[in-house]
């Protein structure tokens, strides 16, 4: 009795002739003087480059996560792309909460039985997505797993190395009493959730917004910080507004965020309509802000903001000796 590898479901050959096609999608998210060559064991990254642009005190950022199992909706209507760039949206906009720059990604795309087609298509949503958030893909795996995954499954991973000068690094010790919450729209559910969204959403056709890419607000909070003081940041995941935003407040900080400031998305209507009570959306999705800045000046963020292509409003302010509510 002989065996193969191809037999037991990887196709090692369509893998390596897919390196040439990723090579592709990463040199458009290029934005360093230095060549790295795809399909190696490892990136690499010069930090000279960082050395030669004025970083003092440079320290890494660095975020790990997944497109969650908003992939499985993702992959059953075709949107192979939205599970690439979703993936760097749940990180850029991680490693963009303590004021760091996305640099570098990596990615990783798991499959039950290797799919050329999409397999690219992922990565050019990868590459899409660093692109906007301006951080380079500097290379990935592409991992068969069958029998570990369900038929026609894939799972997209993946990491965001990001880099701030430490004495300017955002976060909870910058945050004072008095400060300015401000809200940055949402586009939707993003990438958060989906466990409950589709539980209630069964067998039936995904409606209109549901599976829309992930807003992603890294340069956008980076071009915000150049025109005013943002102390910390928060990207509103799972866990709601509430949990997220504690994260970025000192200890005794609370603040009152005033939900009429802001209409929400209509997706969020649907799920209230399929059963998810108010105080479930709250505890569960961003309901409409995605990310929130801190800063002494709300108006002029929002102003900012606007100008940038960003809807966004000053929620509430930060206040000393009392809880994080919703109002």
């Amino acid at each position: 009795m002989t065996a193969s590898y191809r037999e037991a479901g990887v196709d090692q050959d369509a893998a390596d002739a897919l390196i040439p096609r990723y090579a592709a999608e990463a040199a458009r998210t290029r934005v360093a003087s230095h060549v790295v060559s795809l399909g190696g064991f490892a990136g690499l990254f010069p930090l000279e480059d960082l050395m030669a642009r004025g970083f003092k005190r440079p320290a890494l950022a660095l975020s790990t996560d997944t497109t969650g199992t908003k992939i499985d909706l993702l992959r059953k209507a075709g949107l192979h792309r939205t599970a690439g760039w979703d993936c760097v949206a749940m990180n850029v906009d991680d490693v963009v909460c303590c004021g760091a720059e996305p640099l570098l990604f990596v990615d990783c795309i798991a499959t039950e039985r290797l799919d050329p087609d999409e397999a690219v298509a992922i990565v050019g949503g990868v590459a899409d997505a660093c692109v906007e958030s301006g951080c380079e893909l500097v290379g990935g795996e592409t991992a068969q797993l069958p029998g570990l995954l369900s038929p026609g499954a894939y799972e997209v991973m993946g990491t965001c190395v990001g880099v701030v000068d430490l004495d300017n690094a955002w976060g909870p010790h910058r945050v004072k009493p008095g400060d300015d919450i401000v809200g940055l729209a949402s586009n939707g559910v993003h990438s958060n959730g989906f466990s409950l969204v589709r539980r209630v959403l069964g067998d039936d056709d995904p409606p209109p917004g549901l599976l829309a890419e992930t807003a992603i607000y890294a340069r956008k909070l980076l071009g915000l910080a150049d025109e005013v003081e943002v102390r910390a940041a928060a990207h509103v995941t799972g866990g709601g507004l509430a949990d997220n935003l504690a994260r970025a407040l000192p200890d005794g900080c609370g603040a009152t965020i005033d939900v009429s400031c802001w209409d929400r998305p209509g997706i969020f209507e649907w799920l209230a309509e399929r059963g998810i009570s108010e105080e479930e959306m709250r505890a569960t999705f961003n309901l409409g802000v995605g990310m929130i800045a801190i800063t002494p000046a709300g108006a002029r963020a929002v102003e900012v903001l606007g100008g940038l292509g960003v809807s966004a409003w000053v929620i509430g302010e930060v206040e000393a000796n009392r809880p994080i509510e919703l109002v």
